[in-house]
């Protein structure tokens, strides 16, 4: 059962004492829209889902017009769980090779900008099932901004995310084709079949020249 989400508001404020050793600090509320939702009992990952590091509990935004903003993945414990969206767009496509640099809440690589103050869809998906609820993202309302610079700020980040997402996934490409050039000769290497050697030489050597190609 998906509960009602919490406003999410952006706050650009201080972190509890922000270094200072205050003795009397205190943590501030949740950086986000916090999305609450009850299980009735704990639902285990499945090995392909802990592979690509997700859970059972698929979490989606949209916006108001249906686009695609985010997608996560919540815990699956049982009883009321929590997950909190950071009101941003996903991150960049990442790089299949890449080791993910350590997230700390003042650095996180793989983040997309923030979205527009607006209403958004939030969809929680379990074994099938998805519920949808709706949450209003506010402007930090110490802050006088002009609605046109969220939308110029948001459209400026998009286009250098995807620009990035483009780069990323021609990358990949050309890691995928030199994965499978260098397997095939490897193959045809460790073959005890003379014939196939013979045959398969004019497209080994095809293939090191692509690979020179694409490595230039």
């Amino acid at each position: 059962h998906l509960l009602t989400p919490a406003s999410g508001t952006m706050f650009h404020h201080w972190r509890s004492d922000e270094g200072q050793g205050n003795a009397y600090s205190a943590p501030n509320a949740p950086e986000g829209a916090v999305i609450d939702y009850f299980l009735k009992s704990e639902i285990k990952a499945t090995p392909a889902q802990k592979k690509e590091h997700e859970s059972p509990v698929k979490i989606s935004i949209e916006d108001a017009h249906g686009n695609p903003v985010a997608t996560d993945y919540g815990p699956s414990e049982a009883g009321v769980n929590r997950f909190v969206w950071n009101l941003r767009y996903e991150g960049a496509t990442r790089l299949k090779y890449e080791k993910m640099p350590e997230v700390t809440p003042y650095f996180n690589p793989n983040q997309g900008p923030f979205v527009v103050p607006g209403t958004y869809r939030i969809s929680v998906t379990v074994n099938g099932e998805t519920q949808t609820r709706e949450a209003a993202v506010a402007p930090d309302p110490n802050l006088n901004i002009a609605p046109a610079v969220f939308e110029a700020q948001t459209k400026t980040g998009l286009e250098a995310r995807n620009a990035t997402s483009a780069v990323n996934e021609m990358i990949n490409r050309i890691d995928l084709i030199e994965k499978g050039i260098n397997d095939f000769a490897s193959i045809v290497r460790q073959s005890d079949d003379k014939q196939l050697e013979t045959r398969s030489k004019p497209l080994i050597e095809q293939g090191k020249e692509l690979s020179k190609k694409l490595t230039v």
